[in-house]
């Protein structure tokens, strides 16, 4: 409910602006590395822990001044992990690794999210950050043993091994290049998940990203 009410207070202060406000809408993309963060467990020496995955995003922002904007970015993102241990914290604290086994886990993503400009050389080109948290959602989820290839559809019900929803904090910074009224630039994107994935046991998601994008702005709603 707390989440829903959040949402809806963003969307009040898009519809709440002056007539004269400006807008931007744009799109990135581009590749994602991730992982999970086991907390103090240890996992094998030389283990790979992380998978190869890729992200595309939209975003609309509310320029608020000449150096700060606010805004939503939903998106489809591929998080998971490789070298997934098996164990269940509740019972044994210990983690086992009967296998290299991967998780790729596709989700739904809103963060809203706050930027901050740094125009430079008459504002042609651009040095920007970004900082906000959203909330994420696992669309689908595959477990795949990298030893034989075999790849199992994860079951996403109530009774899954898997908690469908995360939330987390999002960073991003960026270099631009800006034209008239539209923008292009290259970005990276951190994102560090504050649940965990596997229900029972410390998973959290990580997942640094490299992306493309571009950026076209309204004067005028």
């Amino acid at each position: 409910m707390k989440i829903t009410k959040l949402f809806a207070g963003i969307l009040f202060l898009f519809c709440a602006t002056q007539t004269n406000a400006q807008i931007s809408v744009g799109l990135k993309s581009g590749y994602t590395r991730a992982w999970q963060d086991y907390g103090d467990v240890v996992v094998p020496e030389d283990a790979v822990v992380h998978i190869h995955g890729f992200h595309v995003t939209a975003a609309t922002y509310l320029k608020i001044n000449k150096y700060i904007e606010v805004g939503v970015e939903p998106g489809f993102i591929r998080r998971g992990a490789a070298c997934v241990p098996g164990w269940n914290q509740l019972i044994d604290p210990n983690p086992v690794f009967p296998g290299d086994s991967k998780f790729i886990l596709d989700y739904v993503e809103l963060p809203i999210m706050a930027k901050f400009n740094l125009p430079l050389f008459n504002n042609k080109f651009e040095i920007f950050g970004k900082a906000g948290y959203g909330v994420s959602m696992i669309a689908k989820g595959v477990r795949e043993n990298e030893t034989t290839g075999d790849r199992t559809e994860i079951d996403l019900g109530i009774t899954s091994i898997l908690d469908r929803w995360d939330h987390g904090i999002y960073s991003t910074l960026g270099f631009a290049y800006n034209f008239k009224s539209s923008q292009i630039y290259i970005a990276s994107d951190f994102y560090m998940g504050l649940t965990n994935v596997e229900r029972f046991n410390h998973s959290r998601n990580r997942s640094l990203g490299f992306n493309l994008g571009y950026t076209h702005t309204f004067n005028q709603l």
